[in-house]
């Protein structure tokens, strides 16, 4: 890190008649790899919401000057990579190092199972959102219930890597054989619609693994629950275990990367 050391900046800084020696923070952003990331943007905001924004330059560096005692957030982006959100507290004209280690963003699916309803059953389907059938990436929706990201502390300083070539390219995979799950009898025969949230990985060989249901949004005519629910993850976790894809790669070399997928099952009236 000595050429973060050599950012370092003490100044003196007068606010309401009061004198104090401002403090710094520097630091870099590296990908999985260790390797730096150029043109991350990282957005640093005081405990009184004043924010000043930067991005890493071309050895994933940044840094902020003149700043007064007291916490501070900061958030590194980067497009394919998971958010970097943290919080820290300064003292006066203290200096402070750190390294963010970016993780590589899960790759996010949808899917809609769209079949006419059981006029035998006389079950009447409750109304969901139209969204047209067939498959394709979300638009804003989440794959699962959002996590928590709850700020963490600032994470430490790391060396200088060894490969100093600029890295996080990331090349994401591509959905080749994305078969749809069944329609389950019993559930349309109920009138039940709904959606089913998943999570897994796609390994380095394109194949889906540790692939599990997190949760659901069943709706069912009556209103009451019933246990063809399960039959909708079944028929999910069936069709999710067949998906292929691309690799997804980074710095040119194949990796794992998360996959989450959302299914939405609905029941439409023909089209006359």
């Amino acid at each position: 890190m000595t050429r973060l050391l050599a950012a370092a900046i003490l100044a003196v800084s007068v606010t309401s008649g009061v004198s104090f020696r401002s403090g710094d923070l520097a630091g870099d952003v590296r990908d999985p790899d260790g390797r730096w990331i150029v043109g991350a943007t990282v957005v640093l905001t005081s405990s009184e919401s004043t924010s000043r924004k930067t991005v890493t330059d071309k050895s994933g560096a940044f840094h902020f000057g003149d700043l007064a005692p007291g916490t501070y957030r900061i958030v590194v982006n980067m497009s394919r990579f998971k958010a970097w959100d943290a919080r820290f507290a300064i003292a006066e004209g203290e200096s402070l190092r750190t390294t963010f280690p970016m993780s590589l963003g899960d790759l996010s699916e949808s899917m809609t199972i769209a079949i006419e309803p059981d006029r035998q059953s006389g079950a009447r389907a409750t109304p969901t959102p139209s969204v047209p059938p067939g498959r394709g990436r979300s638009a804003g929706a989440t794959a699962a219930p959002p996590p928590t990201n709850a700020p963490r502390q600032l994470p430490p300083p790391l060396p200088d890597p060894e490969d100093r070539r600029p890295g996080g390219e990331v090349v994401e995979p591509k959905g080749q054989v994305l078969p749809s799950p069944s329609y389950p009898p019993g559930a349309r025969s109920a009138g039940m619609t709904g959606s089913v949230f998943v999570r897994g990985i796609i390994g380095k060989d394109g194949k889906t693994a540790d692939v599990r249901v997190m949760g659901r949004a069943i709706s069912l005519a009556s209103g009451e629950r019933s246990q063809e629910e399960v039959a909708f993850d079944e028929q999910v976790l069936t069709a999710v275990k067949r998906w292929r894809f691309t690799p997804c790669r980074l710095n040119g070399k194949p990796v794992d990367v998360g996959l989450t997928a959302i299914l939405r099952f609905e029941l439409r009236p023909p089209i006359r």
